[in-house]
């Protein structure tokens, strides 16, 4: 499956700085109605006013943190430093911060480092000033960061070699929803290592994270990640027929998704 989703540098670079009308709009709403002393966007805006609330600190910068009851166990933001925590679930309790990398039978996703451009090289870019840039770049993204993709690397443990990236992307400001991308290398020894990378992820989504849906999209050309969501329980829910121009062609877009309860309902699925 070495000829998966594999994006141009361009089309990362856009995702990672074009702005979306629909973060924006509600970045704007959140903003007018934001209570003095709150940060516009911030996820604490959402929550249930009335109910108690959970004091913490973050455990990245150790600055006080308070969210509502409700928020216990998600991710959120340290509204100091901005680095995405999950909440404890009792008040005074310390909070987690993301269980970073995450690891399978096989592999390992975590944050991409430097020295990996060499292994871009193989699957990604065609020379080393583009990977090392694009490195660069997203260096410093946080994975609650409106609208943006975080990336983690899919290292071959046995190998020590990245194979593939994967990125999450918040899809709302309540942070209860995630996008999943997913870019392959070639991988011959490891058959079967996309289903195994693209199931760790989902773990993590919704054992760790606690997400509400997670979704993925792809073109209707691409059968063999198309059959990828399929395979680890991504149904899908939405056809958008020739609504991309890209190369001098109209493509249509496949959307997949699945939710918090179909997922742990699932044959064989973990227990919540």
């Amino acid at each position: 499956m070495g000829a998966l989703l594999k994006p141009k540098y361009s089309s990362l670079l856009r995702q990672q700085q074009e702005p979306r009308l629909s973060q924006e709009l509600a970045t704007s709403q959140l903003a007018t109605s934001a209570p003095s002393g709150m940060l516009p966007g911030t996820t604490m805006e959402s929550e249930i006013v009335g109910e108690d609330f959970l004091d913490f600190k973050c455990p990245y910068c150790g600055a006080l943190n308070s969210f509502p009851g409700s928020a216990a166990g998600l991710a959120r933001e340290c509204l100091n430093c901005l680095e995405t925590f999950l909440v404890p679930v009792k008040d005074g309790a310390a909070a987690r911060m993301l269980p970073l990398p995450i690891e399978s039978t096989r592999l390992r996703l975590r944050r991409f480092e430097p020295g990996d451009w060499k292994d871009l090289l193989e699957f990604e870019f065609d020379d080393e000033d583009t990977a090392t840039s694009w490195l660069h770049g997203i260096s410093q993204a946080r994975l609650a960061e409106g609208r943006q993709p975080f990336y983690l690397a899919i290292e071959a443990l046995a190998a020590k070699k990245v194979i593939g990236s994967l990125s999450l992307m918040f899809t709302d400001p309540a942070l209860n929803q995630m996008e999943i991308s997913f870019t392959a290398g070639a991988a011959d020894s490891l058959p079967g290592w996309e289903r195994e990378a693209l199931d760790a992820a989902l773990d993590f989504c919704f054992q760790e994270l606690h997400l509400h849906r997670v979704c993925a999209q792809c073109n209707s050309g691409e059968s063999e990640l198309r059959q990828l969501f399929q395979e680890t329980g991504l149904r899908q829910e939405a056809e958008f027929v020739k609504n991309r121009f890209v190369d001098g062609e109209w493509l249509t877009t496949l959307w997949f998704a699945v939710l918090e309860d179909e997922y742990f309902s699932e044959p064989g699925a973990p227990v919540s």
